[in-house]
């Protein structure tokens, strides 16, 4: 009977060895993948600020490209040839 209760005891304690041993494996695999997850949080943000940064850059070119159109005051707006040299031209001979 003591025998028994022994190599009971000794597969309980093989049983609770594997457990832990895959417990740990499984607690090893979540930290990687909180590891990963924390990366590419840090990573998303950094896109982000980048991101931000364009659009302002972007924002502000826009901006300056208007700033530097030329305005004729007198002529319609739908005034239009498709080609400006050629509106231009015909513009000054008619003008001048």
């Amino acid at each position: 009977m003591f025998y028994t209760i022994e190599s009971r005891l000794e597969r309980m304690k093989d049983r609770m060895d594997k457990q832990d041993t895959r417990i740990q494996g499984a607690k090893d695999r979540i930290s990687n993948l909180d590891d990963g997850a924390n990366n590419m949080e840090k990573g998303l943000e950094q896109i982000e600020n980048r991101l931000r940064m364009v659009a302002t850059k972007n924002e502000d070119l826009e901006a300056r490209g208007r700033r530097n159109n030329i305005c004729i005051m007198g002529i319609v707006e739908s005034t239009d040839t498709g080609r400006l040299d050629t509106f231009v031209e015909i513009l000054l001979t008619n003008t001048c």
